[in-house]
């Protein structure tokens, strides 16, 4: 049995399905909350947008999301959302 290291699941864990089906070995599925401030994610594992992760807007409660390609262009994501991280950039 495996147990996700995100949510602490077993086998039955979202996370353990998606980051074994992975298109990108090196990379790593993360809830946004624990990624640290100014990390590189992707929204989607598959995903050619980068983005940079940004403050926490309490207003919002959500964190924001730099586009890399785009200095203009910002998103909000809740906190809990999955994102993934440790892909070659």
């Amino acid at each position: 049995m495996t147990t996700c290291s995100i949510c602490g699941a077993t086998d039955t864990c979202r996370h353990l399905k998606l980051s074994s089906t992975l298109a990108v070995p090196e990379a790593q599925c993360a809830i946004l909350r624990s990624v640290k401030r100014g990390d590189y994610v992707k929204r989607k594992v598959d995903s050619n947008k980068v983005y940079r992760k940004g403050d926490y807007d309490r207003a919002r409660d959500m964190y924001s999301l730099l586009d890399c390609d785009d200095i203009s262009h910002e998103i909000f994501v809740k906190a809990g959302k999955t994102v993934f991280i440790g892909f070659t950039y």
